[in-house]
């Protein structure tokens, strides 16, 4: 069973701050405890923890709740309590704080009344007076007694007195009257701001007390009693920004301490709460400040005396926008994981309140709107986000494209980071994607992306368009051609979209495009079922020498000639590694991209300007992650090429080489033969001009001649480009209150798009391309497409019918 791990803060005091709680501890000390431990458990271990002996001392824990509104702190009282605590604990370090105080002070202290009736006789009392015993050692002590749960009218005539403060009868007089309870209950100052206790002990003698002796005690004004809520942050005198941040602050006391009221007045300038048991004395009375939106606590009584059966599992204060306060911290990631379902059980085992699926979704919704702020506001917001963009991150471009109606039509962006490092130290190969957003406006998110020397994806340039059509990805195409300038060699890679071919081709007519092996090879599992020919194509693509490429092929011709046409009218060139008219390197297939859209699929689903944050921040931690990586780097090249060069090494270990000329090699490997040269820098099998890598032939030569093979690399797989594709930091653009905008980019505001999602469903997923067809079943009984063997109708009528004689 894994323990759960918490630090124990001790020995300091709790202090509000305006209006937030903190403790001030000199203390700390680590504790680990199973999921399971009890309440009991908990406390002993924490008494062991601050060396408290429990038996003399009161501890009390509470723990401080993770949420953007300022909550008090939480006492544990029970297993629940506990049980809670360890559930925080598992998703981020929750300190548990504890307090100490001696069980004396604790029952005569100074947050305490020290009331003790002296005895009263009666001539008519029968019998001698008895001597009150010196010790009372046997004495066990009782609970304390609120004397707001006193009056004058049910004040016991019998109040047992503790031993300390019995009169010592062999040190008084018998003739001098005992002081009057009226004479104690006059002692000032001290006690003004707290709320008086009578704390009482058990005793083997009891006396008779006047009720009328303490009448001045247990009347307590509401002022008084207003302050035993100051550790709520609800208080008399208490300022809250507007009526609705009062509400909502009692509606959470009322959940987090399970009691529910009723409005029993309320207008623009006046709120008046009763507790919903007619006879709690609990109420709250707050008015709006004169010329402010502030309202004020004007009475507060916040002690209840109702009884527990007015208790219900469903609360009347649980609405969803309340119930949104407690759960935004769970909602403030990218992706909706925080189910209705799972709502519903974290408020029940928290607060004990049954709330339906529905009040569950609508609270979701509350606290992401709450978190991540609506759509519409997010379009508003765009172009003033990418006008710090571009301050905090120079040569950043960023684009929108908007209809004569100021509607948001489409979306550009490229940081500079990432324009610099392709430009000096990646491979010239771009795959280019895209992916549908989620939201109510919906739309294409179009993506263009790279490979750094270590094999990992590095992102190039963003979009955002209304559809995928051939204008929007010509539109994005000329705003990445704009950015890159002329690159040479420069190769695309995609799918094949047939948008995609025609804008590469005219917004790129140098560069060379090749299709995706990967989903060339789905299209072959839909048309074709023979596993065979699947097989036998991606061994075919990955080939670098053109006979062993044909022989492949000849082999797919013979288990299905439709496949090798299919393959024909695609064009060699386009898809295979052999036969390739640019240099691909590595790299086949647009994963490359599609991993990128994998990674932002949930944020897919957020307003645009979050959309757009959230992928500055997935790059701003990439680039610091991978700087940190590549500067600690020990070899030449990249972790990944060092590895593909280890790999090619053993394998040539075997290899004889001849020489034919200064520059010109002879590798043998059995009975095939490669020429390397290396003046040239290439290789008779073609690995080590289409990759800039040595292959192993080339590698057999390094080895028999002492030469380096590292001088052989291309300079796109050295650690060293690999510091300089990442050495630029990415910065974030702060919070939009702080960002310093021109008038002009501030008052002009985007508008959402004019057209948006219907309530119809809607698709998450990818649309099928055109060559991605659906597979078609086919019947095994009678051959024929469209149905399977158990639907197969074709088969009844061979079956020939019983007739009767």
């Amino acid at each position: 069973m894994d323990l759960v791990r918490f630090p124990v803060v001790f020995d300091g005091e709790w202090v509000n701050v305006d209006g937030k709680y903190k403790f001030n501890g000199r203390e700390c000390k680590g504790v680990m405890l199973p999921p399971s431990t009890t309440y009991t458990e908990l406390l002993k271990t924490v008494a062991r923890t601050i060396n408290a002996n429990l038996s003399d001392s009161k501890i009390t824990m509470k723990f401080a709740w993770n949420s953007p509104e300022p909550l008090p702190p939480t006492e544990i009282t029970g297993d629940e309590d506990v049980q809670f605590f360890m559930a925080e604990n598992r998703v981020a370090r929750t300190p548990l704080y504890v307090t100490s105080e001696s069980r004396s002070d604790y029952r005569l202290g100074k947050d305490c009344v020290d009331v003790v009736p002296e005895p009263k006789y009666n001539q008519h009392d029968v019998g001698p007076r008895e001597e009150m015993p010196a010790t009372f050692d046997h004495v066990e002590p009782l609970s304390i007694v609120d004397v707001e749960g006193l009056s004058p009218n049910n004040l016991p005539n019998e109040i047992e007195v503790p031993p300390d403060e019995v009169p010592d009868t062999q040190h008084t007089q018998p003739n001098k009257s005992p002081p009057s309870v009226s004479s104690r209950s006059s002692r000032p100052a001290p006690y003004k701001d707290r709320l008086p206790r009578i704390s009482l002990l058990a005793s083997s003698k009891k006396i008779v007390v006047d009720p009328n002796a303490v009448r001045n005690i247990v009347r307590v004004k509401d002022d008084f009693v207003s302050h035993s809520g100051h550790n709520d942050g609800v208080y008399v005198k208490a300022l809250f920004k507007d009526k609705e941040e009062l509400q909502m602050k009692i509606g959470m006391l009322a959940l987090q301490k399970n009691f529910e009221y009723r409005v029993t007045r309320s207008s623009k300038d006046i709120l008046v709460l009763k507790c919903v048991a007619k006879d709690c004395k609990w109420r709250l009375r707050a008015a709006k400040l004169k010329g402010s939106d502030f309202f004020q606590v004007r009475k507060y009584y916040p002690v209840h005396n109702c009884s527990l059966d007015i208790s219900q599992r469903n609360h009347r204060q649980a609405s969803s926008k309340l119930i949104s306060k407690f759960i935004q911290s769970k909602c403030d990631g990218v992706a909706r994981s925080y189910k209705p379902g799972s709502i519903r059980e974290d408020i029940l085992k928290q607060f004990g309140v049954n709330i339906s699926y529905d009040k569950a979704w609508r609270a979701r919704e509350y606290a992401l709107h709450s978190v991540k702020g609506s759509l519409e506001e997010s379009f508003s917001l765009l172009s003033a986000y990418c006008e710090m963009l571009e301050k905090k991150n120079p040569g950043t471009i960023t684009h929108i494209e908007t209809d004569l109606e100021n509607h948001f039509q489409s979306f550009f962006m490229a940081l500079g980071s990432s324009i610099r490092g392709f430009r000096s130290s990646i491979r010239p190969v771009i795959a280019v994607d895209r992916a549908l957003l989620k939201g109510k406006y919906q739309g294409i998110m179009f993506l263009a992306a790279c490979k750094d020397g270590n094999d990992q994806t590095y992102p190039l340039a963003f979009g955002i368009g209304d559809s995928e059509s051939d204008s929007s990805w010509d539109w994005f195409l000329t705003k990445l051609r704009d950015l890159m300038g002329e690159v040479d060699d420069l190769v695309f890679i995609s799918d094949d979209n047939v948008s995609i071919r025609k804008g590469i081709t005219n917004i790129f007519p140098h560069a060379n495009h090749g299709a995706c092996v990967h989903h060339i090879g789905q299209n072959l599992k839909a048309k074709f079922k023979d596993v065979n020919v699947h097989e036998l194509f991606f061994k075919a693509a990955s080939l670098y020498r053109q006979s062993e490429f044909n022989d492949f092929m000849a082999e797919i011709r013979k288990v299905d000639q439709r496949a090798d046409q299919y393959l024909v009218e695609i064009g060699y060139e386009n898809w295979a590694r052999a036969y390739s008219d640019g240099r691909r390197y590595n790299i086949m297939t647009i994963n490359t991209a599609e991993c990128t859209n994998a990674i932002v699929k949930d944020a897919r689903e957020l307003p645009i300007t979050k959309l757009v944050d959230h992928i500055r921040e997935l790059l701003q931690v990439w680039f610091w992650e991978r700087r940190n990586e590549a500067v600690n780097m020990n070899s030449q090249l990249t972790n990944w090429a060092e590895g593909e060069l280890q790999q090619r090494h053993d394998k040539s270990l075997s290899y004889q080489v001849l020489e034919s000329d200064l520059n010109e090699f002879i590798v043998k490997d059995g009975f095939v033969e490669d020429k390397v040269n290396l003046h040239e820098r290439t290789c008779s099998c073609q690995e080590f001009q289409l990759e800039q890598l040595p292959c192993e032939h080339v590698l057999a030569v390094c080895r028999i001649h002492n030469i380096s093979c590292y001088t052989l690399c291309s300079s796109f797989y050295s650690s060293e480009a690999l510091v300089a594709a990442y050495a630029e930091p990415i910065y974030p653009v702060g919070a939009p209150e702080e960002w310093d905008v021109s008038e002009e980019v501030r008052n002009h505001i985007f508008l959402p798009p004019a057209k948006h999602r219907t309530c119809e469903h809607s698709t998450k997923k990818r649309k099928q391309l055109q060559r991605e067809d659906k597979m078609v079943r086919k019947c095994g009984k009678c051959g024929s497409l469209g149905h399977n063997r158990q639907t197969c109708k074709a088969a009844e009528a061979v079956i020939p019918s019983s007739s009767s004689c």
